[in-house]
């Protein structure tokens, strides 16, 4: 295919993404609008995170045999932390392959700088013989930014016309799951796959911050339901103290029922999270034993200021309840009921969930009473 060609082929079938750039000899796409960029001072977690693709992927129909990518990836390790796969996972009707990807182009901690250059490789997927069509899904690595210079599909694709309702999730670092061993094994994903949803994955590590922008890429999306899980990096940047945090997060459910009456929303709290129990942030980590602790020296209280995730899941608690009390569609769920004290043993480092506890959110999610009235609402 052309250039032209292939954004077209990622306009038509691409899911979970809020533009397609054109960088010349190839594209790349982001989950987060570049218009945004201004209104958070171009921060480069923020752009780092809006640029990976978890969530991210192609879905389509076609009786094509074979799909070739040439593809390229730019990927963070944070110091201390352990290296995690970068992975293609692709569905041919339900049956899963993964492709193992090692042309990866590091970007340097803190500034997200890029270290050499891209290291473009083809990718062949096999999709198997038959002159019947056949569904093709292929997500994009979570965990890294992608970069395609060529697509090549022997045959034509359809658009796979999903009946599943469009759901919106946007949360932190937890929610984005860089820590997942596979694009498949990102907790939203996991629960969308289980209550047959059409998930948009608006995980952004270090950046649920209840930011004002997010409310119009919420809404872009049109989606039916929206959960918002809310407060860990508030605490981590001590980003808000407890009077801030509660009117921003008001600001965002406000503007999408402003625009979206009948949106349905389901807030959530904090899972587990040892360092803040009590602690309040930023966090701190010991890159040493590669451990989040609290900060040793928080600022002194005249009132309750400060942040820990049980003020942060009693805001949210009271802000769900005095919305319903208004009439809103509006629901809460304990973060607790997804990860709890029991659980702490699959938090890496005190905060974020390895690949098992990626999945037992997932799975405790889709069967969570809360969000079955969500759903049912």
């Amino acid at each position: 295919m052309t250039m032209s060609q292939s954004r077209q082929f990622l306009t038509d079938h691409l899911k979970g993404v809020a533009e397609i750039i054109d960088l010349g000899d190839y594209l790349t796409f982001k989950r987060v609008p570049s218009s945004t960029e201004p209104k958070h001072g171009y921060n480069f977690m923020a752009i780092d995170a809006a640029s990976q693709g978890s969530g991210v992927r192609l879905d389509f129909e076609t009786t094509a045999s074979r799909l070739e990518l040439e593809v390229a990836f730019d990927t963070v390790i944070f110091p201390g932390a352990p290296e995690k796969p970068v992975q293609i996972t692709v569905e041919v009707d339900g049956l899963t392959r993964n492709y193992p990807l090692s042309n990866l182009r590091y970007l340097g901690f803190p500034e997200f700088k890029p270290e050499g250059d891209l290291k473009f490789e083809t990718v062949e997927i096999d999709l198997g013989q038959g002159s019947t069509s056949k569904r093709v899904i292929l997500w994009f690595p979570h965990n890294a930014i992608s970069y395609i210079a060529k697509l090549e599909l022997n045959g034509v694709a359809q658009k796979h016309l999903s009946k599943e309702p469009k759901w919106v999730h946007y949360g932190s670092s937890i929610s984005h799951a860089a820590e997942a061993d596979l694009p498949t094994g990102v907790w939203p994903v996991i629960a969308s796959r289980t209550l047959r949803l059409d998930v948009v994955n608006l995980g952004l590590a270090g950046n649920a911050l209840a930011d004002p922008y997010m409310a119009q890429v919420i809404l872009d999306h049109e989606p039916e339901f929206l959960s918002m899980k809310l407060g860990i990096n508030s605490i981590n940047a001590a980003g808000h103290v407890l009077r801030t945090f509660i009117p921003a997060v008001y600001g965002l459910l406000d503007t999408l029922l402003a625009k979206k009456p009948d949106l349905k929303i389901l807030l959530i709290s904090p899972i587990i999270c040892p360092p803040h129990e009590e602690e309040f942030g930023p966090t701190i980590f010991d890159m040493q034993n590669f451990k989040a602790t609290a900060n040793p020296n928080s600022a002194f209280e005249i009132v309750p200021a400060n942040l820990n995730t049980k003020r942060v899941r009693k805001a949210l608690e009271d802000i769900t309840a005095n919305l319903r009390a208004q009439g809103a569609n509006i629901r809460y769920l304990s973060g607790l009921d997804l990860m709890g004290q029991a659980d702490g043993h699959l938090l890496e480092d005190d905060l974020h969930p390895n690949s098992e506890g990626q999945a037992l959110i997932g799975e405790r999610f889709a069967k969570n009473p809360q969000v079955a009235a969500w759903l049912a609402s």
